[in-house]
């Protein structure tokens, strides 16, 4: 089955997408806008839509190195527990806001 995408925004001035929710797909990389100001990315998750957690892995931060104009693939194992993603412009442990409103293209796996 070919993967399928999405689109999520992240609002100018701020730094965490809207939620995306998985139901029986997990991601498995992000399509970067063209514009984008330089921040890695990190990922809060939820089991309700409502209440997020920064997503961890072995005590640490799941932060993955992203820049304009990529494609940024990503360990789908760490979001298969997640029924609800943020994507976050983060550096350093730290959010940075993005300076105008930037599109991101998710890209999904179904789970079989």
């Amino acid at each position: 089955m070919s993967p399928k995408t999405g689109s999520v925004q992240i609002l100018s001035g701020q730094s965490e997408s809207e939620p995306i929710q998985l139901v029986s797909e997990t991601l498995v990389g992000i399509y970067m806008p063209s514009q984008w100001d330089s921040a890695d990315l990190g990922f809060s998750a939820s089991h309700d839509g409502t209440t997020f957690m920064d997503m961890y892995d072995f005590g640490s931060a799941i932060v993955t190195q992203a820049d304009a104009s990529q494609f940024v693939p990503v360990d789908y194992t760490k979001f298969v527990g997640a029924a609800y993603v943020k994507i976050k412009s983060v550096s350093g442990g730290s959010p940075v806001n993005q300076t105008a409103d930037r599109v991101l293209t998710p890209v999904f796996r179904v789970l079989e």
